[in-house]
């Protein structure tokens, strides 16, 4: 039988996207880009929305005032973290 991935499954899936772009500190990815990354890996949106809560609450990954929604942003303790 399956188990569901946990929050920090998920949000692990994420950031090896942002290992596979290559993309550091203080660099961002758009919130469709990582869905789609996941979507080919057979993961779902509600995998994407918990593992975005775990890494936002880790201080993974961050938005920035005046920035779009649309765009997650990868602190250097997200890249310390691949």
């Amino acid at each position: 039988m399956a188990t569901l991935p946990t929050p920090e499954q998920s949000g692990g899936n994420i950031l090896q996207i942002y290992k596979k772009y290559n993309i550091r500190p203080g660099e961002m990815l758009q919130i469709q880009v990582i869905k789609i990354n996941l979507m080919k890996m057979g993961k779902r949106t509600e995998d994407l929305e918990a593992g975005l809560k775990w890494l936002f609450e880790q201080g993974y990954l961050e938005q920035k005032e005046g920035k779009s929604d649309r765009v997650i942003f990868l602190t250097q303790k997200g890249f310390a973290k691949f």
